[in-house]
């Protein structure tokens, strides 16, 4: 073959266990590849005989799957032998098979093909012994039978593959219908501000009618002094009204857009492939991280972390809470993420100036949040000592690992210019 022994042992031992798997299979392979003298002494190396004292070949062939070792003596014995054997041509059936072992370690059509074209040609142990003993015929797998085999072992690879995917399908049908559900809540909200904003629409056209009427009372006053106060009162009164129902239509309005835009980014967060983010214990960190962490260490040893707050991101994107928290623990600092609230987010505005105040160093905001609430959020953090306040688009873990290395480096610039300052 043109090769070492040593170079293929260990792809032809791969090749041999897969073939193992039909005796038959792989006794006539020994026999077309070892002379029988390498078989009785492999056979004789492996101890224990099967019931009925098979020929060497066979015996090697029900004892191979069993034994590693006799496995790794076979496939050096092997690969010697096809080290050492004369060149033959590419288009020979057992230089074809030969190729085969050192390619493949699964049994597929070409090798049963291959093993067919081969039944032909003369083997190793029939070479050796008288001509009396070879016209007896050897037991050998019908044709047939090995396409059978090999349609078997297709058909069962087939089987494993449709069950695996009925239970993904399984899987990704309870979370459609989870989203479904969710997006029937948005929804819901979305109806009740298109309510809310008729009901602002009715009450203008109210206000303006109280004004017509109004305006008739003044026309009949006898007065002109009177009519020029009541007049005047009256501007006065729906001046301040419109510009009431002008500012209720313009917050509903802002409420009914920033809430279409929160549908639509919920829509997108099933479009993002799933991230898979590698760990980051006893990897190296990017040079800029290095030198970031270390002056985290430095910042460290007075007995302090910074302590970041996430908010926002769906499920897709809190899968990878775990990965931040690992992040920040090899960085040196610490962090908290929590999902964004699209229908409620003003009850969660109390909680985050307390938080802002007591227990957070810095907030980072994903996009996927209301505007509105981006806004208060903003206001929160600069009423609790101007805390830095980032917002984050995130398009994969990548994006947050950048936006923290921003956050971090404004948070040490503080701790030196008061230092500086002191």
């Amino acid at each position: 073959m043109g090769a070492s022994g040593g170079e293929h042992a260990g792809l032809i031992q791969s090749s041999l266990l897969e073939i193992s798997r039909d005796p038959a299979h792989l006794e006539r392979v020994l026999l077309l590849f070892l002379p029988l003298s390498a078989l009785q002494a492999l056979a004789k190396g492996a101890g224990r005989r099967l019931p009925g004292r098979p020929a060497p070949a066979a015996q090697i062939a029900g004892l191979l799957p069993k034994q590693p070792r006799l496995a790794q003596q076979v496939a050096e014995a092997m690969a010697k032998a096809l080290a050492t054997a004369e060149p033959s041509a590419p288009e020979c059936p057992t230089s074809a098979l030969a190729q085969w072992m050192l390619q493949n370690d699964h049994v597929t059509e070409e090798f049963v093909s291959l093993l067919e074209a081969c039944a032909q040609v003369p083997t190793a142990e029939a070479k050796n012994v008288p001509q009396q003993t070879k016209a007896k015929p050897s037991a050998k797998p019908h044709p047939e039978q090995c396409k059978d085999l090999a349609v078997e072992i297709a058909l069962t690879r087939e089987q494993k593959d449709n069950q695996r995917l009925k239970e993904q399908l399984a899987q990704l049908r309870r979370i459609l219908s989870e989203r479904q559900e969710e997006l029937s809540l948005l929804r819901k909200d979305f109806r009740q501000v298109e309510e809310n904003l008729e009901r602002a629409d009715a009450e203008r056209r109210d206000a303006e009618q109280r004004a017509s009427a109004r305006k008739r009372q003044l026309q009949d006053a006898t007065a002109s002094s009177d009519r020029e106060e009541q007049l005047e009162l009256a501007l006065e009164t729906a001046r301040r009204e419109l510009n009431i129902e002008q500012q209720k239509r313009q917050m509903i309005a802002e409420e009914s857009e920033d809430l279409r835009a929160c549908l639509e980014d919920r829509d997108r967060f099933d479009a993002f492939a799933e991230e898979e983010v590698p760990s980051f214990r006893n990897r190296p960190l990017l040079n800029k991280e290095q030198e970031l962490a270390q002056d985290l260490t430095k910042y460290a040893q007075s007995g302090a972390h910074f302590r970041i707050l996430v908010v926002g991101g769906g499920e897709p994107q809190l899968r990878h809470q775990d990965k931040l928290q690992e992040y920040a623990e090899v960085m040196g600092f610490e962090s908290t993420w929590r999902m964004a609230e699209y229908t409620s987010w003003h009850k969660e505005m109390d909680r985050l100036a307390s938080d802002m105040n007591t227990r957070f160093d810095a907030l980072v905001i994903l996009h996927w949040n209301r505007t509105t609430f981006t806004q208060r959020a903003r206001k929160v953090c600069d009423d609790a000592g101007h805390k830095p306040c980032l917002t984050c688009y995130y398009e994969g873990f990548t994006s947050l690992r950048e936006t923290m290395q921003t956050c971090l480096k404004q948070l040490l610039g503080r701790v030196d210019g008061k230092t500086s300052s002191t």
